[in-house]
């Protein structure tokens, strides 16, 4: 801001005070001259004088009063209160140590030249091996896919694996959120309207199925599931939630465990967002899997707890956090479901759709 607004000088003063300059600077040289909108005085020549170096000054001083030397720091702290209170607390494991810095860090301690790579949104799995193997050329591509590999599942593993905040596992009642049912249902509704209305009799595949504590209300009721993980931790969880499943190490981008054509059901819940991850590469594994009339659905988080800084649950956060931030955001969380729905359609399944009525999460499904 500048001095004028500093202090507090209204605008119609300071408009006075221009005409006031302007007209003790003409005056020693156009002295009696009316322009219409204003007529300059004439004063006796040794006051002329006298105004030929003061009217300059005072002309210039008022000016240099138009500078913008002073910072708004009511702005920048209304705005930080802002982002404050709709962050998600510091001790929440989205504020922990990054995903990207536990990747980084832990192929740097392997030896791995890392120089000058950046993990940021648009970076998969992919662009950082052909990164490391242009800084590494004397690692080989099999050592490189091992590395990168175990950096990806140590830094899910140590984030992740073990259960802890999940809003799914919350009383719905402590939510506030009006009318909110259980998160499962939500599943259920859109499965209907992809034609799956009976899990119990069908193959189903949960890709990135993690720990299981949030997800075993609806996976107990599939009578033949099998899930797949980067952590073999999270899936050590998974087993003793989910006894009957099958459970194997594998990537969402690499389903090679997993027969062609085998799965009826192919559900990724919470996954396709995750650091690194590679959403064509992974739909095209989602393809090959299902059989043929099969269905697949996607989701992505839309919703946040939200806790004081001592850890206490004050209510929630609706969106999706950008890497880089620490307040969800709804517009990132669609701009993310719409890429995965315009790849699903890009790669054949039919009757595409982004299911957003779930307070949890969006659901984004298809058919084969």
């Amino acid at each position: 801001m500048n001095t004028y607004q500093r202090i507090g000088i209204p605008d119609n003063v300071i408009n006075t005070f221009l005409v006031i300059t302007v007209v003790l600077l003409l005056a020693p040289y156009v002295g009696g001259l009316d322009f219409g909108i204003f007529k300059v005085p004439s004063f006796p020549p040794e006051i002329e004088k006298s105004l030929r170096w003061i009217a300059p000054v005072l002309f210039v001083l008022f000016l240099i009063l138009f500078i913008p030397i002073w910072k708004t720091h009511t702005v920048h702290l209304e705005a930080n209160n802002v982002e404050q209170q709709n962050a998600v607390h510091s001790k929440s494991k989205y504020r922990l140590q990054s995903t990207p810095d536990i990747i980084l860090n832990e192929l740097h301690r392997q030896n791995v030249n890392t120089g000058g790579i950046k993990i940021v949104p648009g970076v998969n799995i992919h662009d950082l091996k052909k990164r490391i193997k242009i800084l590494n050329q004397q690692l080989s591509d099999e050592k490189i896919d091992h590395l990168v590999g175990f950096a990806r599942e140590t830094a899910f593993t140590s984030k992740y694996a073990a259960p802890r905040e999940d809003e799914k596992l919350v009383n719905i009642a402590e939510l506030g959120v009006q009318g909110i049912q259980e998160w499962h249902t939500y599943l259920c509704l859109f499965l209907a309207r992809l034609g799956i209305t009976d899990i119990k009799n069908i193959e189903v595949l949960d890709v990135g199925i993690g720990n299981a504590y949030a997800s075993q209300v609806f996976l107990d009721n599939c009578a033949s599931l099998t899930g797949v993980d980067i952590s073999p931790e999270a899936l050590n969880y998974a087993k003793d939630k989910l006894p009957n499943a099958v459970l194997k190490i594998g990537s969402a981008e690499d389903l090679k465990e997993i027969d062609s054509f085998s799965k009826d059901l192919y559900i990724s819940l919470r996954t396709y967002q995750s650091t690194l991850f590679d959403i064509k590469e992974s739909l095209h594994e989602a393809y090959r899997v299902l059989a043929n009339g099969g269905g697949i659905v996607v989701s992505i988080p839309n919703m946040f707890l939200k806790k004081n800084e001592e850890g206490k649950f004050i209510g929630v956060l609706h969106g999706l956090i950008p890497p880089g931030s620490t307040v969800p955001s709804v517009d990132f969380a669609m701009h993310i479901s719409e890429k995965i729905a315009e790849y699903m359609n890009l790669l054949g399944f039919q009757g595409v759709e982004v299911y957003k009525v779930s307070p949890f999460e969006i659901f984004i499904g298809a058919t084969k």
